[in-house]
This record gives structure tokens, sequence and C-alpha cells, in this order.
């Protein structure tokens, strides 16, 4: 968009931006992303990116995630306020001590959330899941595949939690009626390799298939987290499925990128790393108990 000089062109821009930055967005059709380019002068263009928070949270903190990996710390809120590269990297600063590397055990407070969820969630508890169905460009090792969400199971403590508890719904829930507990090395890990190769209807078998595997998750014994890899005529699709109360929308962008990169590692030798681990979850629930 071409803005015209009878004002002092970023004057114009900043009161165009204002307008945009208040007109509504339509959750239930989109986009919940606008950008555009503002040519304000010649050989000068300001480019507008105006973005939902339900979206720009997520992607904050990915940003924040990433920059964690290489050692910089930055808060998430400065990437609002100080949105450009050159004012952003003043504000960052290098992390002094890691967080501890251990295997994480032992018992974990509920989060408020899960709380809610086994108070309030009024469905069959072990069937509350979330699931991506990856499709991959060129065929899988599987061999590298197990091995590589083997260690993301090792790495992310959380997918090693189970859910012990005893509930009538009469009562209020009490600090005893359920115990969260992280399991270490010794949790089960769920990976299944599905050949559908040449059946008639690949997609509707590989779709029941997954159905039964969405509703086989037990809280109590795990794993929380379980993968199938399918072999389809024209490719390999790899599902995922973990339950919610281990992982969230966030969660995933940071789980797809390390199984990406895991894969690629192990596809040339390399040792597979996924970086440092951050604070885990139990430790964050401890922070946050109310």
């Amino acid at each position: 968009m071409h803005i015209r000089a009878e004002k002092e062109p970023y004057h114009m821009a900043r009161e165009y931006a204002l307008q945009e930055a208040t007109a509504p967005f339509d959750l239930t059709q989109g986009p919940l992303l606008r950008a555009k380019l503002l040519h304000v002068a010649e050989q000068q263009f300001v480019f507008l990116l105006n973005i939902h928070h339900i979206v720009c949270d997520e992607w904050s903190i990915e940003v924040a995630s990433r920059l964690m990996r290489q050692g910089w710390q930055m808060a998430v809120k400065d990437l609002f306020y100080h949105p450009t590269i050159a004012e952003l990297a003043p504000r960052l600063t290098q992390k002094a001590t890691l967080e501890k590397q251990d295997i994480v055990t032992g018992k974990v407070p509920l989060t408020p959330i899960q709380r809610w969820f086994f108070e309030n969630h009024s469905g069959e508890l072990h069937h509350f899941n979330q699931a991506v169905l990856l499709r991959s460009k060129k065929r899988l090792d599987h061999n590298r595949l197990r091995t590589v969400l083997q260690k993301l199971q090792a790495h992310h403590d959380a997918l090693r939690m189970t859910f012990q508890y005893k509930m009538d719904h009469t009562s209020a829930l009490l600090e005893t009626d359920i115990v969260q507990q992280n399991a270490g090395l010794e949790h089960p890990f769920y990976f299944q390799v599905v050949d559908l190769k040449g059946n008639p209807d690949e997609i509707a078998l590989l779709t029941s298939h997954a159905q039964s595997r969405q509703k086989a998750f037990d809280l109590q014994t795990g794993s929380l987290m379980q993968a199938v890899l399918y072999r389809l005529t024209d490719s390999d699709r790899l599902l995922v499925i973990i339950h919610h109360l281990v992982v969230d929308g966030v969660s995933w962008r940071i789980l797809r990128e390390d199984i990406e990169q895991g894969y690629r590692q192990a596809e040339v030798g390399s040792q597979i790393d996924f970086g440092p681990k951050t604070a885990s979850f139990k430790q964050w629930a401890q922070n946050i108990k109310i």
C-alpha cells in the first residue's frame, strides 16, 4: 500500500497501523495474521504485521525456546515491547547456568488446569488426547525413528507421567485423591509400524487404526505418548498421540521440531541432541502450586 504524502509519511504510517491494530479479527473464519507493506517514501517501506494474540503468544514462546537452546534468555514480553532485532538484541542475556539435566522422577503436584480436568471432565478420563499426523516426503527408517522417539520421551520428562487416583465425585477433590508420578527411563514406550501398502482403502484403514490407538491410553500405567508409523503406497505417515494432561498447543511446536531435528541427526550418524533441558514440568508445577 502506498502512503500519500499529505502528512509526514511515518506519521501516516503510525495512524494506519493503529487502525489495523484495533480492527477486529474473525476467530471463526480467520485469518489470524494480517501483513502489509507500506510504501512511505522513495526506497523506504514499513512492514506491518498484525497477529492475534492466540497465535502470537505461541510464536513468541517458540522464539524464546529457540534462543534458550543457543544459550540465550529472552523475556517473552520483550518481543512485544521491543519488536525489532536492533532493540531486542541488547536485552538478551546469556544463560549463566543450565537447569539440572538429570532424569526427573517422583511425585509432581497437580497444576490448576490438571486439577480442573479431574474435577470437571465428564467424559472418559483416559481418552482426552491431542494428536498430529505428519506426512513424510521420503520413506522413514523405522529403527532411526524409534530411537528418536525414545530419546524424545527421555528428554521431555512430562511424557513419562502417570496418574493414580480414586474419585467418587461426591465430595471435593483432596490432595491425596490424585497422585501424579514422573516415572524414570523404565517407563513404557509405545511405537508401532503398520504397513498398509496395497490395501484397497489405505486411508480408511489408517483412520480406523488411529482411532483405536486414541482409545488405548491408561492414565495409571502409561505411556501417555503413543506413536505409529504408517506405510502407505504414496508415502509414510507418522501419528503421534499424547494425552492432553501432559501436552498443549505450544508444546507441540517444540516436539515436532525435536522429532525433525533428531531424525536428521540420526540420518547422518550424529548423536541425537535436543539441546539442554529447560526447567522441568515438576519444577514449574511446584512453583505455581496454590
